[in-house]
């Protein structure tokens, strides 16, 4: 008996040495810590993490994106790159970009965090941010904001618009509109003379000769539409002592086939984009794609025949798709090709023609105006 009383002590003993020295550690509130949690007690904070998964999500720092590198704010590729990933890396290179956006000091910096290219039109987040950029700009003066709203217009054409893409070419319109309102209070302002020279009208005149005047006297290309488009007048109504302005800066054109639109500029200042489409992509025998190339407005003509496989189509027969207007383009290396309007509006925003650059009808009757003869047209990717 004697000996079985001492066993039950002895265990007895055992049990309380172990629940003294190396009980289950508890926190502050009293809850049991698991052993990961009590091994990591001594972190940073001197507490240990709940043992609630939930709770330990909230207070975890998030981890980065395995396998992702991290955008480099202000890259040419922030949101092209970010538009190829999804669920958290995305989310996260998005978060990226529109902080650098907003958190930028100047309009250079936040179109430079924008980036380069029109990926910001495909993207939700990408188009918010381009119209408050476009504010931004807005409340810039008059000749700054209109080079800063050139800049981020080439942005939004550099790059692939398709009809795909409905958003994407809505928000390029409403940048396209507010654009259009800093070139009238500035390159199309009759009485700001900045890159321009001014024209009194005398009595007798009339456009075609002012236009022949003004070449002969300032050495520039421009012609009675652009005078007239640039004016905004109706040439009908000149009177005497009005005066006009002529743009002495030259005047170019850029077709950019990946998004189907082609630009207008004067100097270095969008004046005008229009949707177009372009040429197929070539087949065996045919060749139908737009070439990428430079050229020279040449020989405009209006109400035209279609000439095509040794055949004339007049004009006004249904199966000529030229429209009302065209403006032939000049290169030695080609021949047949120009832009002109079209019988199928259904076709702008896609590769539908035989190697013409096609516009719909209010565009090529104003680009048909606006755009001298001898001038550069560059086709572009």
């Amino acid at each position: 008996m004697v000996r079985f009383l001492l066993g039950v002590l002895f265990a007895f003993g055992l049990w309380w040495g172990y629940e003294r020295f190396v009980e289950t550690p508890v926190d502050a509130a009293g809850h049991s810590l698991g052993a990961s949690a009590f091994l990591g007690a001594g972190n940073a904070g001197g507490g240990g993490t709940p043992a609630n998964p939930d709770e330990r999500a909230e207070i975890q720092p998030a981890k980065p994106p395995e396998a992702v590198a991290s955008p480099s704010v202000g890259s040419t590729a922030d949101l092209a790159a970010a538009e190829r990933l999804s669920g958290a890396a995305r989310d996260a290179a998005v978060a990226s970009v529109v902080r650098a956006v907003r958190a930028a000091e100047g309009i250079e910096d936040a179109l430079a965090a924008l980036g380069s290219d029109n990926a910001f039109l495909r993207m939700r987040e990408g188009r918010q941010l381009a119209i408050e950029v476009a504010g931004r700009i807005e409340q810039l003066p008059a000749w700054d904001a209109v080079r800063a709203s050139t800049r981020l217009m080439e942005a939004a054409m550099r790059g692939a618009i398709g009809r795909d893409h409905p958003e994407a070419i809505a928000a390029f319109d409403e940048l396209a509109l507010r654009h259009n309102r800093l070139v009238v209070a500035t390159v199309f302002h009759p009485g700001d003379l900045t890159g321009a020279r001014s024209y009194e009208v005398q009595s007798g005149d009339f456009l075609i000769r002012i236009a022949k005047r003004l070449r002969e006297k300032l050495g520039v290309r421009v012609e009675a539409g652009t005078l007239q488009v640039v004016n905004g007048i109706d040439p009908r109504r000149l009177r005497e002592g009005q005066v006009l302005k002529c743009p002495v800066d030259p005047i170019r054109t850029v077709v950019h086939k990946e998004s189907f639109v082609v630009a207008v500029y004067v100097g270095d200042i969008l004046v005008r984009t229009y949707w177009c489409a372009h040429g197929k992509q070539d087949s065996p025998g045919h060749r139908t794609e737009t070439p990428e190339a430079s050229f020279t407005i040449g020989e405009k003509i209006e109400n035209p025949d279609w000439h095509y496989g040794g055949q004339v189509v007049p004009f006004g027969h249904p199966d000529n798709p030229l429209g009302t207007r065209f403006v032939r383009f000049e290169n030695p290396a080609y021949s047949g090709l120009g832009i002109h309007g079209t019988s199928d509006p259904a076709s702008i925003g896609t590769m539908a023609s035989l190697g013409c650059v096609r516009l719909d009808q209010p565009s090529i009757e104003e680009y048909f105006l606006l755009v001298p003869r001898g001038t550069e047209v560059r086709v572009v990717r």
